[in-house]
């Protein structure tokens, strides 16, 4: 039997979870040496979970596999020493992911919520995150890297079966409190959401807020496929809608700047182009003026006119051809990924219209 055909079960469940602007990778590695390498540093410099040394941690780990379909001999879990409440998973081969967990955070959430915390790790695992070999870091990059994330904490939310554990385990992370310095009402967290200014540039970050992360895993919370925890009850439609909740959170708290410039960047792009593409006659016409006015604004028109009566015919060409250059370099080092899209948007635009 093949490993495929092992964590089928696994996989189809974690695709049932997977955020839509999370998208799945086409270039996955089968053999990371790196990781590899991590792994073999676990054994010299951690413990490793087994059921002799680390029982309860064992009996956690075999819990969480079984409750995403995993066989038991295919996640591994190290401890190390660190007041840092930090998790991370690395796989080297597609049967095989290791997780190693941070000693104060064994000692700080429970049981539970370190279920909640391995459910995560492991969700990178099962959607090819922690293998994936596009780890760019421009804005289509970071956009994924988030998406990740809301990703893997619903698997792990799956895994706990209760937003308030998910959110304590969020809170003690943030934090650092303990159990007796926290109230019972969790959800009252994101509350927080209100002091948070819209205008500012989070862009640059690699993983989500965590004010926004609990706000995502409360979205999917209330639908059906979660609250029955049965795959049985999973409806697209449903979770597309809830889906597009986050995504507006996202870009409104994260990539609200961003989208800006880049729309800005998309729109002066267009207009070079669609005007290169008027003048091949060395004409504009009072219909091809009116088009542009209407797509793009009276002043952007009148720019134009008086560049027109500025420019010689072959100074106009390079002129634009220049600028047609600068504006798509800015596209392609913002969202490669979305050049083709746009450019070819532009082109049917003045294929139809021109």
């Amino acid at each position: 039997m093949t490993i495929e055909s092992i964590l089928n079960n696994s996989k189809e469940l974690a695709e049932k979870m997977r955020y839509h602007s999370d998208l799945p990778s086409k270039n996955i590695l089968n053999f990371s040496k790196e990781a590899e390498d991590l792994r073999q540093y676990q054994y010299e410099h951690s413990i490793h979970i087994t059921e002799k040394i680390t029982p309860k941690l064992y009996r956690l780990f075999q819990l969480v596999s079984e409750k995403l379909f995993i066989p038991s001999n295919i996640v591994e879990g190290f401890v190390y020493a660190s007041n840092d409440m930090q998790a991370e998973c690395f796989s080297a081969h597609p049967e095989n992911c290791a997780i190693r967990i941070s000693s104060a955070l064994i000692e700080k959430l429970t049981e539970k919520e370190l279920g909640f915390v391995i459910g995560h790790e492991i969700g990178h695992f099962l959607l090819n995150h922690v293998r994936d070999l596009d780890q760019s870091t421009d804005h289509e990059g970071l956009i994924q890297k988030r998406a990740q994330e809301i990703s893997s904490d619903r698997i792990g939310l799956w895994v706990c079966e209760d937003i308030n554990i998910a959110l304590s385990a969020i809170i003690k992370i943030v934090s650092g409190l303990r159990d007796e310095d926290l109230g019972r009402d969790k959800l009252s967290f994101m509350s927080q959401i209100k002091e948070v200014n819209k205008d500012f540039d989070r862009s640059h970050l690699s993983h989500p807020p965590f004010i926004l992360r609990g706000r995502a895993l409360f979205h999917f919370a209330i639908s059906d496929f979660f609250k029955r925890n049965d795959v049985n009850y999973y409806d697209a439609d449903q979770i597309k809608k809830i889906d597009n909740r986050i995504k507006r959170d996202q870009e409104e708290y994260i990539d609200n700047f961003s989208n800006y410039e880049i729309n800005k960047l998309i729109e002066n792009y267009s207009f070079w182009y669609v005007v290169k593409y008027t003048l091949q006659d060395k004409k504009l016409s009072k219909m091809e003026q009116s088009l542009i006015e209407r797509k793009f604004g009276k002043q952007k028109l009148k720019g134009l006119i008086n560049l027109l009566s500025e420019y010689s015919q072959s100074e106009l060409n390079s002129f634009l051809t220049q600028k047609i250059k600068e504006n798509k370099d800015r596209i392609l080092d913002k969202v490669p990924k979305r050049f083709n899209i746009i450019e070819n948007e532009i082109k049917e635009f003045c294929k139809e219209n021109l």
